[in-house]
């Protein structure tokens, strides 16, 4: 809902070898900014538009989740889609590929229209090769 926010579930695993120094990056466009995280996130930019997560080493089977909200711009319109790109990397590169999350803005009355209920989620999930 514009002017409201979204809470986004992510979680990755390590289905590979011993990976040093891991993080966990999301680039959030204009559209919304960052607003809190479980685990806190180690950064966020001034503007709120990127957020990074030191995960630090992860050993073969290590695996773990951060939740995040994004407050939603007030000015967009219903059915605007807007996408979070999140990525995964390690002390020399990336692990795997981008993630995109897209979430769309609706008519606050379309929630209660449509079944939706507070406190939904949209996630993804990623194994580190």
């Amino acid at each position: 809902v514009p002017g409201g926010q979204a809470v986004v579930g992510l979680e990755y695993g390590n289905a590979g070898g011993y990976e040093n120094d891991v993080v966990l990056w999301c680039n959030i466009p204009d559209q919304a900014s960052f607003s809190s995280s479980q685990p806190p996130a180690d950064f966020v930019d001034p503007d709120g538009h990127e957020a990074r997560w030191d995960l630090g080493d992860l050993a073969g089977g290590d695996s773990g989740g951060i939740e995040f909200t994004v407050d939603i711009d007030e000015g967009l319109s219903p059915g605007v889609d807007f996408e979070l790109v999140c990525s995964i990397h390690d002390h020399t590169d990336g692990m795997a590929g981008d993630t995109v999350i897209t979430l769309s803005t609706i008519d606050a009355l379309a929630i209660f229209e449509d079944g939706f209920e507070s406190g939904d989620t949209s996630g993804w999930s990623d194994t580190v090769p």
